[in-house]
């Protein structure tokens, strides 16, 4: 399954209120919600919500097809939210090489 804005939003879904970690810092956050219009994700340390949009999405998934880092740093002009967008990507693919999300 190739890595893009609906895939990683269908991935997220069903990440749906679990305590998920950041991939640097192992930071600790949680997918509140997935809605037409992006993410929904609430960081452990502050508890409060922050929106990252499906264009913001897109555009992360389209520079991590020509860059292949996981590094949030690399995406920062893109957003600031990089770091859980990067533990989502990481996950993505961890599930697309060991087949599960193929069946999902």
């Amino acid at each position: 399954m190739q890595l893009d804005a609906n895939n990683l939003l269908n991935y997220a879904s069903r990440l749906e209120g679990q305590e998920l970690l950041t991939l640097k810092r192992k930071s600790a956050f949680a997918v509140k919600k997935v809605t037409a219009d992006g993410i929904e994700i609430i960081p452990g340390s502050t508890g409060e919500l922050r929106r990252v949009s499906r264009e913001r999405i897109k555009q992360v998934c389209d520079e991590y097809a020509r860059s292949k880092s996981l590094n949030p740093g690399d995406y920062q002009a893109i957003t600031f939210d990089a770091s859980y967008l990067m533990s989502l990507i990481h996950g993505f693919l961890h599930d697309c090489e060991s087949g599960e999300n193929a069946s999902k």
